[in-house]
């Protein structure tokens, strides 16, 4: 993807979010002032966060594209993780301000003028959110922002709410039954909410969490299709930014490859994934012994009687030193040591004379659950 039409488009949507919502904020400030409206004023107050959020993910964007220099050697990207970490501090200080304002309301009331131009407002502002929440989310799946198809979800969310306020300026027009503060406690909730899941979304994504394992299995399939390559594992990938990462995976060929012939494919799967995925990836080589495929079988037929094994990969035999090595895969419950004590019993009772080592991985790119032996 262009990094520069990616920049183009994220602040062309974050502009007219910013527009939309100003227009909304005067309006509903103006309606809800004048007839003490207070969920009309809060749900002025909102938009007005979605403003200040359009203007930290512009400014996020623009910062976030900034070259790599010495101290950055992977670029800025993850600027933009902290620019919605601002984003959803600055909704949650607005859902408490909103709450208290709300329980204030319920022991001080304010007795609300609900006219049919208030109503034609809210209504108005209703559609007016769904549309601009639809092309902000839409947009922001289009160009890989997390900033803005949260900025498009809080407008749908945004939406319901003004329902929630219309309910309460229909119920107090109609039936003179004044429910304002408990909606302001209600809306109150639905901004924090918000807030709270977008903050532990950013701060998820700065931490390290699992990679898609959905595209984890499609890169491995898509490099299982070269000639020459038999398998492929450990896919560990890093995340610098929504549009840069850097990973490492390991791929298994034949003992008997030439060097220079192996050269030449790792460093085409590297373009390739490059290209295709954008991720940066460093490649190590399994290679095979066809002389030792019966004692790998046997490896892997012991390994499979355990509970927590996921996977049994990277088994090197050496005659010479009498040295079994392999890697095990494992779950976050599987208990090593024990695993470990049984599996080397179990092959010494099978094959006599040889040291055993083995080491332990966790599967970074998809559910435990989903792993199958190789």
């Amino acid at each position: 993807m262009n990094n520069e039409i990616r920049e183009k488009q994220i602040s062309k949507a974050s502009i007219i979010g910013i527009i939309t919502n100003f227009i909304l904020v005067v309006f509903k400030m103006i309606v809800g002032l004048i007839g003490k409206a207070i969920p009309i004023v809060l749900d002025a107050i909102n938009n007005l966060t979605d403003i200040i959020s359009s203007l930290v993910t512009l400014i996020g964007i623009k910062l976030a594209k900034k070259k790599p220099d010495k101290n950055h050697p992977f670029g800025h990207g993850r600027i933009e993780y902290i620019s919605a970490i601002i984003v959803a501090i600055i909704v949650l200080a607005a859902g408490v301000g909103s709450f208290i304002k709300s329980i204030n309301n319920i022991f001080k009331p304010n007795i609300p003028d609900y006219s049919y131009l208030s109503i034609i407002v809210i209504v108005v502002a209703i559609v007016t959110k769904i549309i601009l929440g639809n092309y902000i989310k839409k947009q922001g799946l289009k160009y890989q922002s997390n900033a803005l198809v949260g900025s498009g979800e809080d407008a749908k969310y945004d939406a319901l709410i003004t329902t929630s306020t219309l309910i309460g300026a229909l119920s107090f027009k109609f039936f003179n039954f004044n429910i304002d503060a408990y909606l302001g406690i209600l809306i109150s909730l639905f901004i924090f909410k918000t807030g709270f899941s977008m903050l532990l979304e950013s701060l998820n994504s700065i931490i390290g969490m699992r990679f898609d394992e959905g595209v984890g299995d499609e890169i491995m399939e898509y490099i299982c299709t070269y000639p020459g390559i038999k398998n492929a594992y450990d896919l560990l990938v890093h995340n610098y930014g929504p549009l840069y990462a850097v990973g490492s995976l390991h791929i298994e060929v034949d003992g008997d490859m030439k060097a220079y012939d192996l050269s030449i494919l790792t460093h085409r799967i590297q373009e390739d994934v490059k290209n295709k995925y954008n991720i940066v990836l460093n490649i190590a080589v399994y290679a095979t012994n066809k002389e030792n495929e019966t004692i790998c079988k046997q490896i892997k037929e012991i390994s499979k009687k355990y509970e927590g094994i996921l996977e049994c990969h990277n088994i090197y035999i050496d005659n010479k030193n009498m040295n079994i090595s392999f890697d095990l895969v494992v779950n976050y419950l599987a208990k090593q040591d024990e695993i470990k004590e049984n599996i080397i019993k179990d092959i010494k009772e099978l094959i006599k004379g040889y040291d055993i080592d083995i080491e332990f991985d966790l599967y970074y790119s998809k559910l435990d659950e989903n792993i199958k032996h190789h």
